[in-house]
Formats: C-alpha cells, structure tokens, sequence
C-alpha cells in the first residue's frame, strides 16, 4: 500500500477515507495552495502568508502565557500582604497577658 500525497493529486476519488479530511477538503486546500504557473509546488505567496500566520499564532500564545504568568505572580503578592479577610475586634483587648 503507498501513501497517497493530496497535494500532487494522488488522492483517490472513490469511497470514505479514514483521515480526519475529506477528498473535497484536500482538493481545495491543494487549489488554493499550488502555483498557478508552474502548475506543481506551492506559491511563494502561500508559503509568506503561512509563516506569518504561524508567527502571529506562536506570539500570542507566548504573550498570553507570559501575561498570565505576571497576573498570578501579582495576585499572589496583593493576597500575601492582605487576606480575603480582615477580622478586628471592636473593643479593645483588656487582658491580653494570658493571650
């Protein structure tokens, strides 16, 4: 049994296929992919958009991850210092040699 590589076109046509895509999908992402004038390989356009969204996809989530980083490092620092909770006594305590 070979491989069968969507993107040259070599997917077969007939019966389901086991792969989480369908022929149709492979077949749109191959038009959409391929060059237009050599007729084989992908476009330099495809491979430039691509990357950059591969870029922006890895910043984000660095950003985010860096950014919540810094929001449980604060909120650890602002609840060491004052709990949920501040209990005082209303009058003062007389007797607190025993305590």
């Amino acid at each position: 049994m070979t491989a069968s590589n969507p993107l040259n076109g070599s997917m077969p046509h007939t019966g389901r296929q086991t792969g989480p895509f369908s022929y149709f999908e492979w077949m749109i992402a191959r038009r959409y992919l391929a060059a237009t004038r050599t007729g084989q390989g992908v476009s330099l356009i495809s491979i430039i958009a691509f990357a950059g969204i591969m870029l922006a996809v890895a910043t984000l989530i660095i950003v985010m991850s860096v950014m919540q980083g810094f929001r449980d490092k604060l909120i650890d620092q602002l609840l060491g210092v004052n709990g949920h909770a501040f209990v005082q006594s209303i009058d003062p305590i007389s007797d607190y040699q025993p305590l």
